[in-house]
């Protein structure tokens, strides 16, 4: 009997995008569900895209408001939010749909910024 107590393992943040794919094809090989792994996964890519339209999202939103910090910090918490709100819905709806759906809910605010700034 071993004395040293296995760790908890490596967590899906920390492998790489070869670990990556080879755990979900070996768990999708062994008839297991990959969701939560293509998740985590795609939303590397997605996060990172997602990023220059919020920035962009800043400008009408700090031309209109008094005090755009609070805005700020609104429309990060909504972003997150809708990040975990995704995230349960990955086994159900697909990993990919899931991934994607924040980033066309930033691309619609984003547009709709715009349309409303333009108007004005």
């Amino acid at each position: 009997i071993s004395l040293r107590a296995s760790g908890p393992g490596m967590h899906n943040f920390e492998r790489s995008y070869r670990q990556m794919r080879e755990r979900i094809t070996r768990m999708e090989l062994n008839g297991k569900n990959a969701a939560r792994e293509r998740l985590t996964l795609y939303k590397r890519s997605t996060l990172s895209l997602m990023v220059p339209f919020l920035a962009v999202a800043g400008l009408p939103l700090g031309a209109r408001r008094p005090r755009p910090y609070l805005t700020t910090i609104f429309v990060v918490l909504l972003v997150w939010s809708l990040q975990r709100l995704c995230d349960h819905g990955a086994t159900v709806w697909g990993a990919e749909l899931m991934a994607l759906f924040p980033v066309a809910a930033v691309l619609f605010l984003v547009s709709f910024l715009y349309l409303r700034w333009v108007d004005r």
